[in-house]
């Protein structure tokens, strides 16, 4: 293993993670069309989050050969987040409260960014802040008042934010490689 390599595991990490999430946004059509089981729904939320831990493991990589900060913090928090992620998705409650904190990956990747455009950690930041009020804020409260009866189309909207997200983390990922 060595740095490239590192950085290699970084782009598949975040790769493979915007691919579920497009699997995912897919996956909310097929119902229409389909009645999907719920473990398939269960198998796409881990498959979106490790291929993040994958990411995590690249940026330790990274760490061990470069002996970046930088590398070591965006590699735990991004590890952390996929953890959380994972444990939320097998029906953990505290992944979700853990994810909320952890999510600053984004916001490391940020500043990782910064070095080589302008827009992009300004689209990141702007990724943070979805991820938090949608993931955390409005897509709760939206089902506290409504329950299952929640609009399709609602549930599509954060998926798809989610998922440009996910772009957004594999475009910074690409560019620094």
């Amino acid at each position: 293993m060595s740095y490239e390599n590192g950085k290699k595991l970084v782009v598949l990490g975040f790769g493979l993670s915007l691919l579920f999430h497009l699997l995912r946004l897919v996956g909310l059509l097929l119902p229409l069309f389909w009645n999907l089981p719920r473990v398939f729904n269960v198998l796409l939320n881990c498959g979106i989050n490790l291929p993040i831990g994958l990411a995590a493991l690249g940026y330790l990589a990274m760490w061990l050969f470069e002996r970046k900060t930088i590398d070591l913090v965006t590699g735990a928090l991004t590890g952390l987040s996929a953890l959380a992620g994972l444990l939320s998705s097998i029906g953990l409650a505290f992944g979700n409260l853990l994810s909320l904190v952890v999510g600053v990956y984004v916001l490391v990747l940020a500043v990782r960014a910064k070095a080589y455009n302008r827009l992009l950690p300004m689209l990141l930041v702007c990724a943070f802040l979805y991820r938090t009020f949608a993931g955390f804020i409005f897509n709760r409260f939206v089902y506290a008042v409504y329950g299952s009866s929640v609009s399709p189309m609602i549930i599509m909207v954060s998926y798809l934010g989610y998922a440009v997200c996910t772009g957004l983390c594999f475009i910074e990922a690409k560019i620094e490689c």
